[in-house]
């Protein structure tokens, strides 16, 4: 991430999208498309559950290389189910909702209750809380309602990452309330966690202390439907097809599907929103470039890659032929495909 900074680019999160995301997925797309491989030769009748990121590319890189069943796991949607639950103090089961998109930047197209729209009044939630409390995490996703009529999920330090003008040179993320989530803080989050095993392994901590009742992946009702060949309705990572009639259908989006011990049926969401299409599809296309890059070790692929990548725009061609050299000499010992 220190490398990007010094390219004057705000990237809050970095493992999504952006020159972070891309560094991520030229590292990880040869390792996941090899498992596959050696999953179709030792293991063919299994699934691959992906929830790594970039989850779009690393996702797709498996279902357009591979015959194994692979989903990307993400729990983007659920928590912002959870937020709208618990912030107007409804039931899901009483809602019915349309959402689709790429990882991190799915669109609510549809919120009710019964008859009614909720997408205004949640939206009006999120705003009192913000002026309220502060700190909500929602100040772009309430902007860009007013302007699209329709909501995207997570919070802002992940939808902040889509929009160029949020994130151009000179910006400052502490006027959305957002702060960058530095590498450093995640090995140490990841210490912390690797702690608490180890306590957990030498009887000093109890399982509940550590594992949640439920995953927000939603992973024991895929374990259940898998093993039992139960019908089971979950939001994953896969390719588009027809499911969202106004994106590309072979990038890889987060739609609601069906799944079964030997495989999956994507459900129709209906076109997004149209601002919120467009976007997408440049993102799609920043998907391909990107996975071609991974798998061939072109500096070519990866200019496009990044030229398209709107957290690039303010930089010159030459600033993204160093930026990209800098990422590839960083990451040198798992990057062989671009060596020579």
């Amino acid at each position: 991430m220190n490398i990007i900074h010094s390219y004057g680019i705000e990237h809050p999160k970095g493992m999504s999208v952006g020159p972070g995301g891309f560094g991520m997925a030229i590292k990880q797309v040869p390792f996941i498309i090899d498992l596959a491989d050696r999953m179709e030769r030792i293991c063919p009748s299994a699934w691959l559950l992906n929830f790594s990121n970039p989850m779009q590319v690393l996702t797709l890189a498996v279902q357009k290389n591979s015959t194994i069943k692979c989903i990307g796991l993400c729990h983007g949607v659920t928590g912002t189910i959870d937020r709208i639950t618990e912030l107007l103090g409804v039931c899901e089961q009483d809602l019915f909702y349309k959402i689709g998109g790429v990882n991190h930047f799915e669109v609510i197209s549809e919120l009710r209750q019964g008859g009614k729209d909720l997408l205004p009044v949640f939206t009006d939630a999120l705003e009192k809380e913000q002026l309220e409390k502060g700190g909500s995490g929602e100040i772009i996703t309430v902007e860009n309602y007013r302007i699209f009529d329709s909501l995207q999920c997570n919070e802002d330090i992940h939808g902040i990452e889509f929009w160029p003008h949020y994130i151009r040179k000179g910006s400052c993320l502490e006027d959305y309330e957002l702060k960058h989530n530095y590498i450093e803080n995640r090995v140490k989050d990841r210490n912390e966690m690797w702690s608490q095993l180890d306590e957990y392994l030498c009887d000093k901590l109890p399982l509940s202390e550590i594992v949640d009742d439920y995953s927000t992946e939603k992973l024991e009702i895929i374990i259940d439907g898998i093993t039992n060949n139960t019908p089971t309705y979950l939001y994953a990572n896969v390719l588009n097809g027809s499911s969202i009639p106004n994106v590309d259908s072979d990038i890889c989006v987060e739609i609601p599907i069906v799944l079964f011990r030997d495989g999956f049926i994507p459900c129709v969401v209906g076109d997004m929103p149209h601002g919120f299409s467009q976007i997408t599809n440049l993102h799609g296309a920043v998907q391909r470039f990107t996975l071609e890059a991974a798998q061939s070790g072109s500096r070519k692929e990866a200019l496009r890659a990044l030229t398209l990548d709107p957290m690039c725009y303010s930089l010159s061609k030459v600033e993204r032929e160093k930026l990209i050299d800098d990422l590839i000499e960083t990451g040198k010992a798992f990057l062989q495909q671009f060596q020579g």
